[in-house]
């Protein structure tokens, strides 16, 4: 394909960043690159300005088998607010949305990182729709979308089967919905079909408390969560949301409101049908340890180095599992994960165990006393069948990035 000469712009200027953009994507349909041949499309932008006209030409235009859209802002701090305020007009005077429709049969898969929360929602109904898959990725720029907004576009997206939130880089002071139970028992939405569910709640416990009590998933099976506050200090603490996580549905209906004085007869967890737990990012040991006796029914884990040592510590914890996955971080040194990842497996006999490290596997295999040929060679992975050093049925080593 041909490149076109690209002259360097400045990155203030946003008429000319649209129009670079708007040529670029000129450019790739005379190349061939039709637009009703997209199958999926990916934009990022230091400009809000940008993003709103591609985001226009995309939601006005026929795509019949795009599937995947990821929309990413990357503003400079000292003109975000400026950005934003001219931003809402102008995205409102376009009046368009962005949901599987006739015009767009596949498209199943949004993600929205860093833009202003009325690029979800804005006016009477949600300009996002119909999916199976939804990412929303929270920035320190921008404020959080309110309960009632969320549940507008859950709502609006009944076949739900993913739903990521990460509020990690939120900032606080844009955290201040607090819904009461008579609020919530309104705005809840049931999702039947929603299987993975991923939340990075920050320091937000109050908001994430109450975003879980609107998801009414009960065929849950994977659970990704992180409650360690991003800069590492919080004056408040996930008690609550733990608490309800274990003992949130009553009779198996989910409840608003859930006793922190004890546990309520007939009580079971939000998530009664999950598998698979995650908690690889979790540095902090308390949170993790909370995590993990709120679902002691789960057979597969996945943790970081916090969670290798409570497993290792208190042998009771998770009973039922019999698949650990270990991404290798900077909590514990190898010889560390090691050790208590084989006090674990001692304890219990675990089916698969995969190690997940970013060093080649011959020095992996060498740190935990293995030689290469009595390893199965598979790409990136190694495969031991019941090793004797480890309580384990098949060991796997993956190399990773």
């Amino acid at each position: 394909m041909r490149t076109p000469f690209i002259k360097p712009i400045h990155p203030f200027h946003e008429d000319e960043q649209t129009e670079r953009a708007l040529q670029t994507l000129d450019f790739v349909e005379k190349s061939g690159g039709k637009r009703d041949r997209w199958a999926s499309l990916i934009v990022v932008s230091k400009m809000l300005d940008t993003i709103i006209h591609i985001y226009s030409l995309l939601s006005g235009s026929p795509t019949p088998i795009l599937q995947f859209v990821s929309i990413r802002w990357k503003p400079h701090l000292n003109i975000a607010d400026v950005q934003q305020e001219l931003a809402l007009g102008e995205l409102r005077s376009v009046g368009t949305s962005l949901t599987r429709s006739s015009e767009r049969l596949q498209l199943h898969h949004i993600k929205i990182h860093g833009l202003p929360k009325y690029f979800m929602f804005d006016g009477p109904s949600p300009l996002i729709s119909n999916l199976t898959k939804l990412t929303f990725i929270c920035t320190a720029n921008i404020s959080f979308p309110s309960h009632l907004e969320l549940s507008a576009v859950l709502a609006a997206s009944p076949r739900l089967e993913h739903l990521s939130l990460d509020m990690r880089a939120g900032n606080i002071a844009f955290s201040g919905f607090i819904s009461e139970p008579t609020t919530i028992a309104l705005l809840q939405v049931r999702l039947p079909l929603l299987r993975s569910f991923s939340l990075d709640t920050n320091d937000f416990y109050q908001w994430s408390l109450n975003l879980l009590q609107i998801v009414d998933a009960p065929g849950v099976e994977y659970l990704n969560i992180n409650t360690d506050p991003a800069h590492g200090l919080s004056h408040s603490t996930p008690l609550e949301l733990y608490r309800y996580l274990a003992n949130g549905r009553v009779n198996e209906v989910l409840q608003c409101h859930v006793s922190l004085d004890g546990i309520t007869p007939g009580s079971s967890s939000i998530f009664p049908l999950l598998k698979h737990l995650s908690t690889e990012r979790m540095k902090q040991g308390p949170n993790t340890s909370a995590i993990f006796v709120a679902f002691p029914g789960v057979t597969h884990v996945t943790i970081g180095g916090a969670g290798a040592s409570i497993l290792c510590n208190f042998l009771g914890y998770l009973p039922n599992v019999s698949h650990i996955t270990y991404i290798h971080g900077d909590v514990l040194s190898a010889l560390e994960a090691s050790e208590c990842l084989r006090r674990r497996t001692i304890h219990k006999t675990i089916s698969t165990l995969t190690w997940c490290i970013n060093l080649p596997m011959h020095e992996t295999s060498a740190l935990l006393g293995f030689k290469d040929d009595r390893a199965r060679h598979l790409g990136l992975e190694q495969y031991y069948h019941s090793p004797s050093e480890w309580g384990v049925d098949h060991l796997i080593i993956r190399q990773i990035e």
